[in-house]
């Protein structure tokens, strides 16, 4: 220790003495090597003019600091690797310091060329706090972490600097960082390679798989307008960035530099749009390899020119429009605005099957509720009506708009005319569920459901109808005038003969005894529990011959097993008016009434409703 009067003299800052301390604690743990750096400080010289000879500073390890005493200030500092030891006697005596450069070595791998103990310390704070002066355990978060993370790791390396300043090891590496440390010390630092100061990327990539891409692609425009490509892959990752642009960026229709927009590309070339589609990749490959010879226009084409209207051999121009197309039909606009090749696609496959409007000047609608012939013709097939237009209407100078009312429609279902029940154009627009399954012109469809669904479901099929109120559970009339004996109740049961349902949805009534007399039910008139409208008269092999009326408000009351049909369809009764003779037709075991009240579709307990006593 160097001594002066009064007071001990301080040379070596609390720093150097620290890492002297921790260098000496680790000779003990591992072997390691460092080149001593270039301290310089300035320490007042009263502090050791009033040593005496007898002071002495030692030095036996490591590297020396040499420290020359000039007049009252210490100006220099220079690095020795020889060990001295001097006395100061004077003002210009030189001063010996050894300091220790920390741990570098471990496992037998010598990371002294991009990591040092102190600088890494002084950049990472949080590493220093964590391992408070472990070495061995901080050279192993710089190993596990810190190469992986990229942290400043040593004055004279700089990893951004290393990795902007050559292409090739980016092109091996990508944002590999730790593979950037390693190869600096074992190839970087022998070949000399530059390691601080490169403010630019140097020979930035724009080829992939030996195909060149400048022409479409440039590195800065692309992650400057592709932010979210920069942040997953790291700034200085140019090389997977062009990856990324290759394999993705074009398949998305991403812009890769300022003179090439991919739309306008596709928006002015129907040729092109027809050979790619929407495989949007192809389209730049195609400029490069042609297009720019040729000339072709790669900006400020803002809408299709020419849109196609040619399918599978057909021209669909006389029914579609691509731009009215998506005009008319927002929901598909959403989807290929900008795709006149998929939009065309879907009126085919689907526009025309859903009776969508292709064009300003025609609507299938107004064509098949215009014609008769057509409707008999196709039926539900709306795509047939589209074609027929094409190929033979439009020569015959058929109407095509604004007829907003089926003419002359067919409203008869196996031979029984129903138009006195049914008006189709009501029938639609009070229940849009029918219209959007059989549409505008499926007659036949149409008629059928009221027949076979909508009757039964107490649907009205006139406006007229909906006047009737027989939804209250008083008022009913006993369909039976001569016999108030119930044979069969509603809801389950065990099979009648075996041929009866065992989920009875009504009452089955039968003849009596009365007075000790037995009345005979067969024969005799059933009649109507309420005012309303005959809906449907026929036979059904189950229930035989029936009649359904239909009471309004949903409401409808159907009498089974007749032995014969009186009414028609469309006749009105009123409450107590005979609607037919009681017999046993259909499953039925014997002579009765099946008497059964549905509301909305819903069978409900007549005696609910209708009272024998």
């Amino acid at each position: 220790m160097i001594k002066k009067a009064g007071k001990n003299i301080r040379i070596i800052r609390s720093v150097i003495i620290a890492s002297m301390a921790a260098g000496i604690m680790a000779m003990g743990q591992q072997s390691y090597a460092a080149e001593a750096e270039l301290i310089s400080t300035e320490t007042d010289a009263d502090e050791i003019t009033d040593a005496s000879n007898d002071d002495k500073f030692e030095m036996t390890d490591d590297a020396v600091v040499n420290t020359e005493v000039k007049s009252d200030k210490i100006t220099e500092v220079t690095v020795s690797k020889t060990v001295t030891s001097k006395t100061i006697t004077s003002k210009k005596e030189t001063v010996s310091i050894a300091i220790a450069p920390g741990l570098t070595v471990l496992d037998g791998v010598d990371y002294s060329a991009v990591y040092d103990y102190n600088w890494y310390i002084a950049h990472n704070p949080d590493v220093k706090a964590a391992f408070n002066g472990d070495q061995v355990k901080t050279l192993q978060h710089f190993i596990n972490y810190g190469m992986k993370e990229g942290r400043n790791s040593k004055e004279d390396f700089e990893l951004i600097s290393y990795m902007k300043a050559y292409p090739d090891l980016r092109s091996a590496f990508r944002n590999d960082n730790a593979k950037y440390y390693i190869h600096y010390m074992n190839y970087g630092k022998k070949e000399g390679r530059v390691t601080k100061g490169v403010k630019d990327l140097r020979g930035v990539t724009s080829s992939y798989d030996s195909i060149d891409y400048s022409l479409v692609y440039d590195y800065k425009y692309y992650t400057t307008h592709n932010p979210d490509v920069k942040n997953a892959l790291g700034v200085y990752n140019d090389f997977g960035i062009m990856e990324h642009f290759v394999r993705y960026g074009m398949k998305e229709r991403r812009q890769g530099n300022d003179t090439f927009d991919v739309r306008s590309y596709t928006n002015a070339y129907q040729d092109l749009r027809v050979a790619f589609g929407i495989e949007w990749d192809k389209y730049y490959l195609h400029y490069i390899k042609y297009g720019n010879r040729e000339g072709r226009k790669t900006k400020g084409v803002n809408s299709i020119v020419n849109p196609v209207t040619v399918k599978d051999g057909v021209d669909y121009s006389k029914v579609y429009n691509y731009k009215e197309y998506l005009k008319n039909n927002p929901d598909v606009a959403r989807i290929y605005e900008g795709n006149d090749i998929a939009a065309l696609d879907h009126f085919v496959n689907v526009g025309m099957k859903h009776w969508k409007k292709g064009n300003d000047t025609f609507d299938v609608v107004s064509y098949g509720k215009a014609y008769r012939d057509l409707r008999d013709a196709f039926g539900g097939n709306y795509s047939a009506y589209y074609l027929h237009f094409i190929k033979y209407g439009f020569k015959e100078g058929r109407t095509t708009s604004g007829v907003t009312k089926l003419v002359n429609p067919n409203v008869a279902y196996n031979g029984t005319d129903y138009s006195k029940v049914l008006d189709i154009e009501y029938y639609l627009n009070s229940n849009k569920d029918i219209l959007n399954y059989y549409g505008p012109l499926d007659e036949n469809g149409i008629v059928g459901h009221f027949v076979r669904y909508g009757a039964y479901e107490g649907r009205l099929g006139k406006a007229e109808q909906a006047s009737y109120n027989g939804c209250e559970k008083t008022g009913y009339l006993w369909p039976t005038p001569v016999s108030k004996n119930i044979t069969s109740y509603f809801g389950g049961r065990k099979s009648p003969g075996g041929i009866g349902s065992t989920n009875h949805k009504g009452i089955d009534i039968g003849s009596t005894w009365k007075n000790g007399q037995h009345v005979e039910i067969n024969g005799t008139y059933a009649v109507a529990s309420l005012p309303g409208t005959v809906y449907y008269v026929g036979y059904d092999k189950a229930r035989g011959n029936y009649v359904l009326i239909n009471h309004g408000k949903g409401l409808v009351t159907i009498y089974q097993h007749f032995k014969k049909n009186i009414l028609s369809v469309g006749d009105k009764v009123s409450k107590g008016d005979a609607v037919g003779v009681i017999g046993s037709t259909g499953h039925s075991t014997g002579p009765h009434l099946h008497f059964e009240v549905v509301v909305s579709g819903t069978p409900r307990n007549p005696l609910d409703y209708v009272s024998p006593k």
